[in-house]
């Protein structure tokens, strides 16, 4: 299967929310553990190939508790590969490096969007300056029963916390690429120390109150 996927994104962003679908999408929060052991590629006819980052991005979206106000934006990927078996069509191995700088927002216009993307990168959430990278390791790929389908597993690395994520992805041959889409994959941002608004310690909500919950959407495409 000489291919490529995947992300995360994380990362992406972490990330937040996007909007893409597959059969086990869903909004519930993504299986979460300590970091895992990444096993080295043992298959004697295991290829490497590299994605396209510039057809490649993270989809986010961010929300509030209490008042009904959300933001979308994508993040793109500065780098990454994939190793699996082009015969048996299995994935062995992938590592997938996001560019934190190049978030931005679709939903503001003006002096409302470079603020909200500074505040973004800033160490109330992301602190790009100091964490410029993401991280997504794949630690598994299982081949599901419908075509294409596999259960991911992998360490997601931001701002240097790293937990392991399980999530769903889709891959496509065109003929001229693969492109590999992940299911709506949802996770507590605390967990990654972006701790900024959230309801810990809080005596009542209001409308500041950012969820802990956030969502991304990943798409990458490797070229053949």
């Amino acid at each position: 299967m000489n291919a490529k996927t995947l992300s995360l994104s994380l990362v992406a962003a972490t990330l937040l929310l996007a909007s893409c679908g597959g059969k086990e999408d869903q909004k519930s929060e993504t299986s979460t553990s300590e970091a895992q052991e990444v096993t080295a590629v043992t298959d004697a006819d295991a290829v490497t190939l590299a994605i396209d980052p510039a057809q490649s991005l993270v989809n986010w979206e961010g929300a509030k508790v209490v008042v009904d106000t959300k933001h979308v934006g994508s993040i793109g990927f500065l780098s990454g590969e994939v190793t699996g078996n082009a015969t048996t069509g299995q994935i062995f191995a992938g590592n997938f490096k996001v560019d934190m700088n190049s978030l931005v927002n679709f939903d503001q216009k003006g002096d409302m969007k470079t603020m909200l993307e500074t505040h973004l990168k800033s160490a109330d959430f992301f602190d790009v300056e100091k964490f410029p990278t993401s991280t997504f390791v794949l630690t598994s790929a299982e081949k599901q029963a419908e075509e294409g389908r596999y259960k991911i597993s992998g360490n997601l690395t931001i701002k240097d916390k790293t937990n392991n994520i399980e999530f769903f992805a889709t891959l496509r041959d065109d003929g001229a690429k693969y492109t590999a889409v992940t299911d709506t994959i949802t996770i507590d941002r605390t967990k990654w120390d972006i701790v900024y608004g959230t309801g810990q310690g809080l005596k009542e909500l209001t409308d500041k109150v950012i969820a802990d919950q956030i969502s991304f959407v990943a798409t990458v495409v490797a070229p053949k």
